[in-house]
């Protein structure tokens, strides 16, 4: 479990009891009492989840306690107070149906962090201590952090999920965490911008009808800007609850602005907001916020990326949303973004004739 402030778990735990109301019949309870009254039922469920169970280090303790009592909150908003009327047991039937709603947002966002992994900050100092005067140091975290996987391989090679995609006409290059070693590297090289540029020759190229680029937003990334070098397009992708992403767009517009010394025909694609639930406020904000923001560049896309644990399960379990569930309505999503992006790209004629009656790209021979 990742390491919490202990200090402010007791204060929180000495608020609530300060704040706690005195005890009446439950329908002279305003709104901000009931809450607080329940506020003991928050961490009493959030208790009850194992330490393994709480996204490997990713979520602590006053984490499950923020998400239980978003949701009571929300629970407590949709009560339906002639039905507690009728109850024979008022506070029986209050602790059930907040139980309930408590404990399905704290299992859903546990199941959408458990796909990633924390490493602890010790471990991140001895790595920053050590990299490149001793090379074992990294080997021998990695060891550690993936000791009970391969040990579960009785054959003594690493564990690897067994591989159940289906064949597409796509390559993928993943990154990896030392990537960062290759960061130091370019920034040490004559002409850092143009490295990838040097390493892509034209064949390569013509090999692909579009090469995508997946980098952090950094100022000072030589992997950005390599990237920008060669690319037609850049695109923002918001998360659509994320606050501070707009923060990214100042960087950007910096970083664009010297690449296009380099680069003339590098132009914006429109805003992709992704996690959108249509019936968070925050979401709508969101997306009124960036069609104000980006209006003088590509503006927003008309379609987003709903918010869906199924994304992380098909990650999980190494498909496509696709393979994972063709029909979900998260993979429809994915289509109307791919359609509406070759749209803009190369109008709406050639981009309809890249795709079959059933509204998914064809395969290309």
């Amino acid at each position: 479990m990742k390491k919490y402030n202990i200090k402010n778990y007791v204060r929180y735990k000495e608020d609530v009891k300060a704040s706690m109301p005195d005890d009446k019949p439950y329908e002279e309870y305003t709104r901000d009492e009931l809450i607080i009254r329940f506020l003991p039922l928050v961490e009493n469920l959030g208790r009850k989840f194992a330490t393994s169970q709480q996204a490997s280090g990713v979520l602590n303790i006053n984490d499950i306690i923020q998400i239980g009592s978003e949701a009571l909150t929300r629970a407590v908003d949709k009560l339906d107070w002639n039905m507690l009327a009728e109850s024979e047991d008022q506070e029986k039937t209050l602790k059930s149906f907040f139980s309930k709603r408590i404990k399905g947002a704290m299992r859903r966002r546990i199941d959408m962090a458990r796909g990633n992994m924390r490493i602890p900050e010790h471990k991140l100092n001895e790595i920053r201590k050590d990299f490149g005067e001793d090379k074992k140091a990294v080997e021998m975290f990695f060891n550690s952090v993936f000791l009970s996987l391969d040990a579960a391989n009785d054959n003594g090679t690493p564990y690897d999920a067994p591989d159940v995609s289906q064949d597409y006409n796509l390559d993928l290059l993943g990154a990896t965490i030392l990537l960062d070693e290759t960061e130091e590297g370019m920034k040490q090289q004559a002409l850092p911008t143009h490295i990838l540029q040097s390493k892509l020759d034209v064949e390569t190229i013509n090999n692909y009808d579009y090469i995508l680029f997946d980098t952090p937003p950094s100022k000072h990334s030589k992997l950005m800007h390599n990237a920008l070098v060669i690319s037609d397009y850049y695109w923002y992708i918001i998360g659509a609850e994320d606050i501070w992403a707009l923060d990214a767009r100042r960087i950007m517009d910096m970083v664009v602005e010297s690449i296009k010394q380099l680069n003339d025909k590098l132009s914006p694609l429109p805003v992709l907001l992704t996690k959108y639930r249509s019936n968070v406020i925050q979401c709508q904000v969101m997306r009124d916020t960036c069609e104000t923001e980006f209006d003088n560049l590509a503006g927003v896309f008309k379609n987003d990326i709903r918010f869906t644990t199924q994304i992380g399960r098909s990650e999980a379990k190494r498909q496509s949303i696709y393979e994972y569930g063709r029909n979900e309505k998260v993979a429809t999503d994915y289509t109307n973004i791919t359609k509406e992006l070759l749209s803009f790209c190369i109008g709406d004629k050639k981009a309809d004739a890249l795709f079959d009656g059933k509204k998914t790209l064809k395969k290309r021979n």
